[in-house]
């Protein structure tokens, strides 16, 4: 066991530092943070960050502020320093996976645990979040309410685009956008990278040739959208 010093000056305990085989765990005691999150322990068997992110609902929102970068490995008392950016949204914790350079980006992705969810908590009660909300299937369908549903249009993502590339729809409405093309899919609100026109409209990672992404409209706007992986493919959607 040794310390390893962060940049503000904390310190966090890494038990061990090449933890190949272990699996992700992330664990917090109950908090009502105001310019701090603290993480007891979280093991990390890949490279990456714990990021804070709003949640509204049930619905995964914008990341808020992250930690020092980590290398794999078992570490205690990580502190995420929330900034200014934070106006007291709810908050959950994550661990995102590196892609490779170190620098935390629109490409790095939330880790996925043995069953392939991803690995999250709530800040406030300290409890994992439901399956409903993490569950990364691209079939599965968001647990939301679907009373006084309004109906669900489907959008076909194609190798030239979004098909059709604008709909319109009462509040309510459920999209499903399937993916027809030869490439990963992953719908997101604009504006690109950051997605913070509507930061609950994010697949959050690509999905597969056949995966399906579905989302229940429930605030009027009109809202556009583009595929991160590919951004000059945009649509629009009409809530009235």
């Amino acid at each position: 066991m040794f310390y390893r010093r962060n940049d503000n000056g904390s310190e966090n305990i890494v038990r061990n530092q090449e933890p190949a085989t272990s699996s992700l765990s992330l664990i917090l005691s109950p908090q009502s943070p105001k310019d701090t999150v603290m993480v007891d322990s979280v093991v990390m068997p890949v490279n990456g960050w714990v990021v804070a992110r709003a949640i509204e609902g049930d619905r995964l929102s914008q990341v808020i502020e992250i930690s020092n970068f980590l290398q794999k490995g078992a570490y205690k008392n990580i502190q995420i320093s929330l900034g200014d950016f934070y106006d007291g949204e709810d908050l959950i914790v994550m661990i995102y996976e590196d892609q490779g350079d170190g620098t935390f980006n629109d490409m790095d992705l939330p880790a996925l645990d043995d069953e392939g969810l991803m690995t999250a908590v709530y800040v406030r009660t300290g409890e994992s979040l439901p399956s409903s909300i993490i569950e990364t299937d691209p079939s599965s369908m968001p647990a939301h309410n679907m009373s006084g549903m309004a109906g669900m249009t489907r959008i076909r993502y194609t190798d030239n685009g979004f098909l059709p590339k604008e709909i319109k729809g009462p509040v309510g409405t459920m999209v499903e956008f399937v993916n027809e093309s030869s490439m990963d899919m992953w719908v997101a609100s604009n504006l690109h990278p950051e997605h913070e026109e509507l930061p609950t409209f994010d697949q959050f990672r690509p999905y597969k040739i056949g995966g399906v992404y579905r989302y229940v409209f429930d605030k009027a706007g009109t809202w556009e959208y583009h595929d991160h992986l590919n951004p000059a493919l945009e649509g629009v959607v009409n809530i009235q």
